[in-house]
This record gives structure tokens, C-alpha cells and sequence, in this order.
């Protein structure tokens, strides 16, 4: 009865926010199910491929698909588009899930499958849920904000523990 009062005071406006947020996330929850589960790796989008993370990324992709594992990531430049351009090479599964910014998020080449979202708790949950292995590299407030939940997820038991591996004495 709580519940129905409390929808009553919701505009329509929220009502369509709520339904948008809940459409991005099933259908990112519908097909990254349909994916083999693979190693997570998070990072910076900012960084040039010639830095030292990104060479160590795409070593890590290159090795992880070596050794028949999924390369996940969030499918845009920087750390992704390294660790991306390393399972690639080598034929690798790599799966993007991307996100549709204002700028600097596009789709990095060496993608063999990609997943867009339009909100950002959407593709958090579901680079969560495919991984069985999480791989942080230093980033920014979008690196620092999932690190932070994964692991207070896994502290509170409202997900699986599983290896998180973090690189870089930066970070």
C-alpha cells in the first residue's frame, strides 16, 4: 500500500526516467548473458598508446586471449582500446561495452562485439557481471567510482568475491 502512494507522487517525468534506466540495464543484463564470461579490465580513456599502462594493457588483452579468455572492457579509447588492440591481434573475443557521451567515448576498432548504453549504473553492472577476474589500471573518477563499488559489493556480499588485481604503483 506504501508503494502505491508512493508512486502516486511521482511525476511523469520520473516514471520515464525510471522505465529508460530499467530498458538500458535489461537489455545490457539480456545480452551480456549471452556472453562468455572474461576478464574485466578498467582504465583510463585518456591515455595515448604509447604510455607505459597502455603497453602493459595490451600485453595483459594479448595473453588473456592467448590463453582463451574474454577481453572485456568499456569499449572506448585509452586503457580499453590497448588492452582491446591485444586480444584482437591474436583473434581473441573482445567485447566493448560502450557508453554514449557528449564527447571522447566512441567505439575503439578491435571490438568483436559491442554493447552501447545510454547510462552509466547500466554498463557498471553489466562489465560486473561478466567478469569472473577484475583488471583495474590507473584512471580517473569513472575508474575510481567502479573500483569502488565492485569492491564494497563483494565486502557486503551482494556479489560474488573474485580476483581484482590492480596495476601500477600510480595508482
Amino acid at each position: 500500500m506504501l508503494q502505491d502512494e508512493l508512486l502516486k507522487k511521482l511525476s511523469i517525468e520520473d516514471l520515464e526516467r525510471a522505465n529508460a534506466y530499467a530498458k538500458d540495464l535489461g537489455r545490457g543484463l539480456q545480452i551480456i548473458r549471452s556472453f562468455p564470461q572474461g576478464v574485466t579490465i578498467f582504465g583510463s580513456a585518456r591515455l595515448p598508446q604509447d604510455s607505459r599502462y597502455c603497453k602493459m594493457a595490451f600485453d595483459l588483452g594479448h595473453a588473456l586471449a592467448e590463453n582463451g579468455h574474454a577481453v572485456i572492457t568499456g569499449g572506448g579509447p585509452g586503457i580499453m582500446e590497448a588492452a582491446s588492440h591485444g586480444a584482437y591481434e591474436i583473434g581473441g573475443r573482445v567485447i566493448g561495452l560502450n557508453i554514449t557521451l557528449l564527447h571522447e567515448q566512441f567505439p575503439n576498432p578491435f571490438l568483436t562485439d559491442s554493447l552501447t548504453f545510454e547510462y552509466f549504473f547500466a554498463r557498471k553492472v553489466s562489465l560486473a557481471l561478466a567478469a569472473k577476474v577484475f583488471v583495474f589500471f590507473p584512471g580517473g573518477f569513472g575508474t575510481m567510482d567502479e573500483i569502488s563499488e565492485i569492491l564494497c559489493l563483494m565486502q557486503e556480499n551482494k556479489m560474488p568475491k573474485m580476483p581484482v588485481f590492480l596495476i601500477g604503483v600510480d595508482y
